[in-house]
């Protein structure tokens, strides 16, 4: 997967899937060990809330949401 893929399926799950209408990237990273790309985001509308969302390379499946 490419970074843009990888924020588009993670933008897609949190106002589909999370319920979250507002999502701003703050950072993207790949862990070349687990090869698990994490994204972090803040869905606060008015005060910062910070989500973490991880998603499988291989697989292209969320695999973790906090």
């Amino acid at each position: 997967m490419h970074a843009e893929e990888v924020i588009e399926k993670v933008m897609d799950f949190l106002k589909t899937k999370a319920g979250y209408s507002y999502a701003h990237l703050e950072r993207i990273t790949f862990d070349k060990n687990t090869s698990n790309w994490e994204v972090i985001v803040d869905v606060g509308t008015f005060l910062e809330d910070i989500k973490k969302v991880k998603v499988d390379d291989k697989d292209e499946r969320i695999v973790g949401f906090e």
